[in-house]
């Protein structure tokens, strides 16, 4: 996989899809391999994960990816001198929303299992949909490193789906606090069967003076 050695990749490019695709799925496997291991034999039980969890898990392992396969490409000399060029930019670009999403999904990831409140989990997981809708047409579309198959392509997408569901996930917890809420004040408002139930009072007929013309013309 070093684009170095021109294997499966060489420059930003992949030029053996084989070794590049199957390469990956054997790390997934080992990943996957190694989760099985440690359920049985520590009782670490790794399917029980929240699925918003394993989402941030992931979001700051992609993270590292863009941030990583950007350094690789500044430094490989495809800049050269002149980095005021659109690539280079881009390049930069890419370097910089990698490490700001590393952060913030790793803060996030401690704070959600602190108790941080959905209100300002969906705040900041909008910030980081809305940096990588930007982030990823920049540095997957045009002149960019991310236009090519290669690893900053596939990490780019995938931070991105990540961020969707994760806003989707924060938003549809707060439509779902919101109505909780609603139904236990409107439960709270509302007469217990224990109470005596007020009756319209009905007039004495001392009370009513009309006389009979009033009724008949």
């Amino acid at each position: 996989m070093n684009p170095n050695n021109g294997i499966a990749v060489a420059g930003i490019s992949v030029i053996n899809a084989n070794l590049y695709f199957f390469s990956w799925l054997s790390f997934a496997a080992v990943l996957f391999l190694s989760g099985s291991l440690a359920q049985e034999t520590a009782g670490v039980d790794v399917t029980k994960t929240p699925p918003k969890s394993a989402r941030w898990y992931g979001l700051c392992a992609s993270s590292l990816v863009v941030m990583g396969s950007a350094v690789r490409i500044f430094k490989a000399g495809s800049c050269g001198d002149d980095v005021g060029t659109e690539f280079c930019k881009r390049t930069k670009f890419a370097v910089s929303v990698g490490v700001v999403s590393f952060v913030f999904s790793m803060v996030l990831t401690y704070l959600t299992q602190k108790g941080l409140t959905i209100m300002l989990e969906t705040i900041a997981t909008m910030v980081l949909l809305i940096m990588w809708c930007f982030g990823t047409g920049y540095i997957t579309f045009g002149s960019s490193p991310g236009a090519q198959i290669g690893n900053l392509y596939f990490a780019t997408w995938i931070s991105f789906i990540l961020c969707v569901f994760l806003f989707g996930q924060c938003f549809r917890d707060v439509l779902h606090a919101r109505s909780a809420n609603a139904t236990e004040q409107s439960s709270s408002t509302a007469p217990t069967s224990d109470e005596p139930q007020a009756f319209p009072e009905v007039p004495a007929d001392d009370d009513i003076n009309l006389e009979p013309s009033e009724y008949v013309e």
